[in-house]
């Protein structure tokens, strides 16, 4: 008796339990909530680009204007560079003046003008004294110039360089912030679409390969003679948009118009294994060349482009599966 209760009382708690808050079991959402859902996502995906395409111009703005400043003292550490000898010249002159100057002092000037044999001597000497003490002055001062200038110019560059750092770094944290609520939305999206496609029925089913569209009608018309060509692969009518999965993960290798197959895409799986997904429209598109993509990631919309003819005369994916360059039967791969 006593162990009954104990059984019912817990019975009960367990069922109690789901009523309180927080332990409510969640709903399974309906296929038309979950694409609201995704719609939603796709705007805060596309608004997080568009900041993000706006920052990656600010930064390259600013990026632009520290390599102005780069440029410039390049150049000026090149004319300084071209002026090294000049430079150089003039310091040696300025050391000669200084030790002259230090070992001699003004009693060296004095002592020409005393040599003198003549008050004229005398005053041609003093002359040339007053002169050559002009034209060291002058060195002194234009090596003082000149160096102080460049090192001026380059100064203020570097300063004006600087002023550029806090704005690029805080730049650069924003548009690394504005990364990771991009990707915060891309997997949101990409649970959203896995969600979508079992709630539209899609396993992928047990193949080798996963089933290239939503579940329904498929037409095996691999083989068939359409008396112009050969059916290089198989027909599956889907309302237009459908969407249009990978079978394998791959790398896509064709993504453009060709001939009789409208829009069409190539992917890649590895060990000679190649699918083909035909007859799409651009627009409906969602891979590029050299893209990776996972099996059962949409990459397409069913369309109607094309020399499209088969299964029922209307929309339909044409698929086909490639092994070592050769077309094979999909059935054997999907099956």
């Amino acid at each position: 008796m006593k162990q009954k209760l104990v059984i019912g009382l817990t019975v009960a708690c367990l069922a109690w339990s789901c009523f309180l808050p927080g332990t409510v079991l969640a709903e399974k959402k309906s296929l038309k909530e979950i694409q609201k859902d995704k719609a939603s996502t796709k705007e805060d995906i596309k608004d997080v680009q568009a900041r993000l395409n706006e920052k990656q111009k600010s930064i390259q703005a600013i990026e632009k204007e520290v390599d102005k400043y780069d440029k410039k003292i390049a150049e000026l550490n090149k004319d300084l560079q071209k002026n090294e000898k000049q430079l150089a010249a003039q310091q040696k002159n300025f050391q000669e003046i200084v030790t002259k100057l230090y070992l001699k002092g003004e009693m060296g000037y004095m002592a020409k003008l005393v040599e003198a044999n003549s008050f004229n001597d005398f005053l041609m000497r003093f002359e040339l004294v007053r002169l050559k003490l002009k034209q060291d002055i002058s060195i002194i001062n234009n090596f003082k110039k000149t160096k102080h200038a460049y090192e001026s110019d380059i100064k203020q560059l570097e300063e004006a360089k600087a002023k550029q750092s806090p704005l690029l770094e805080k730049a650069e944290k924003e548009v690394e912030a504005l990364n990771k609520e991009y990707n915060k939305y891309k997997k949101e999206f990409a649970a959203l679409e896995k969600e979508e496609r079992a709630a539209m029925g899609y396993g992928g089913g047990g193949g080798i390969l996963a089933f290239p569209s939503t579940p329904g009608y498929v037409s095996w018309n691999y083989g068939q003679d359409r008396g112009s060509h050969i059916h290089a692969g198989i027909d599956i009518p889907r309302p237009p948009g459908t969407p249009i999965y990978a079978a394998e993960d791959g790398v896509v290798i064709r993504s453009e118009p060709m001939s009789g197959y409208g829009w069409a895409i190539d992917i890649r799986h590895g060990n000679g294994l190649m699918t083909r997904y035909a007859h799409m429209y651009r627009s409906s598109v969602r891979v590029s060349v050299g893209q990776h993509v996972d099996r059962g990631q949409p990459i397409a919309g069913v369309g109607n482009n094309g020399r499209s003819y088969g299964a029922r005369g209307g929309y339909h994916l044409h698929f086909e599966v490639h092994k070592n360059g050769s077309t094979r039967n999909p059935r054997q791969y999907l099956q």
